[in-house]
């Protein structure tokens, strides 16, 4: 369905204690990096979650999105990631900027990850495969276990073919837009009736 990069991918961040410094994307070039007109669109809209909050970054790839909610003043960061390749990736690149905020990675798999987790974050990144194929049990998964506090935002990237319903678990959609073949959708806790 989508092909492989070609080469490494480079990547910046974008605004705040680590602007315009470079981050490298995963050895495994099946990883899709963040590109950055999307991150710009989502940090535009979840600016007032991200100081002081707690990140959650499943799927995480090379950390490119926790990275960049550091660097605007999360106070912390969880990566998740099961790929070798891609935690030695966040690893390096925490390293190259010696980050000095609290950051870790939970290396296993995102849904045994969601299931076991009991921490709530202000601000919840996802970015699974494309080609996921059990993307609905990730949807139910998300939508059974507690992840996000009261006022938190949760943001999945997602292949624009694959519509995510207005709402599931105790999420409703807040806002969906399109950048070709990437479709960002932003969900918000259901309010109490």
């Amino acid at each position: 369905m989508f092909r492989a990069l070609k080469k490494k991918v480079f990547m910046r961040v974008i605004a705040g204690k680590y602007k315009r410094r470079q981050l490298i994307a995963s050895d495994d070039l099946s990883i899709r990096p963040l590109m950055d007109r999307v991150k710009e669109y989502i940090f535009n809209v979840v600016q007032d979650w991200v100081p002081e909050g707690n990140i959650l970054d499943v799927f995480a790839g090379s950390g490119s999105f926790g990275i960049e909610a550091l660097s605007r003043g999360a106070s912390s960061v969880t990566f998740v990631d099961v790929n070798p390749k891609a935690i030695a990736a966040i690893e390096r690149n925490m390293k190259h900027l010696k980050v000095d905020e609290t950051w870790r990675i939970a290396k296993q798999d995102a849904l045994e990850f969601l299931s076991r987790n009991t921490q709530r974050y202000d601000l919840v990144f996802c970015d699974p495969p494309y080609d996921m194929g059990s993307f609905d049990t990730f949807l139910e998964t998300l939508g059974t276990y507690p992840l996000l506090e009261d006022d938190g935002m949760l943001i999945i990237e997602h292949y624009s073919k694959n519509q995510l319903p207005p709402s599931f678990g105790n999420y409703e959609l807040y806002r969906d837009k399109k950048f070709g073949k990437t479709l960002i959708s932003m969900y918000r806790m259901k309010e109490d009736e």
